[in-house]
């Protein structure tokens, strides 16, 4: 599951760098491996729809394209909206991975990170809303929500 950590602090970092309007692609070089960001011609704001994230999940050298497809709205809360279909993808553990969905505020007071299984199953998620944040698995959920406090 830290591969999905690394995608997600890869993708919210680029996010933060903004677009020029005309179409570049970017590559950024990790210690997992290298992400390649193209941003589609005339593409502005916090949320380019179009915009792509191409990165390859190490372990496997399966290639994994994340698309920003649009905003929503998650308690109150502006998000943008990215989609990554996948097809014959394996995470951690050997499991079965078809989607990921991606949600993020531009302040990060909502981070949603959800992977599906073909059955539109979610198979993990990270919840961040405010101060609550849940991480859920095959194992169970983890709630953080009180985490530090009496």
């Amino acid at each position: 599951m830290s591969k999905w950590w690394l995608l997600f602090l890869v993708v919210a970092m680029v996010l933060v760098a903004g677009c020029t309007g005309d179409e570049t692609t970017t590559e950024v070089s990790t210690p997992e491996g290298d992400v390649e960001i193209t941003f589609e011609e005339g593409a502005e704001g916090e949320c380019p729809v179009g915009t792509t994230y191409i990165s390859t999940y190490p372990e496997t050298n399966q290639e994994i394209t994340l698309e920003i497809v649009g905003t929503d709205e998650i308690e109150g809360v502006e998000v943008c909206h990215a989609v990554a279909e996948l097809e014959g993808f394996t995470g951690a553990d050997d499991v079965e991975i078809s989607k990921v969905e991606y949600y993020w505020s531009e302040e990060g007071e909502v981070v949603i990170w959800t992977a599906y299984d073909s059955s539109d199953d979610v198979v993990y998620e990270m919840r961040v809303i405010g101060e609550s944040v849940t991480i859920t698995t095959a194992e169970g959920t983890l709630d953080f929500s009180n985490f530090g406090t009496e």
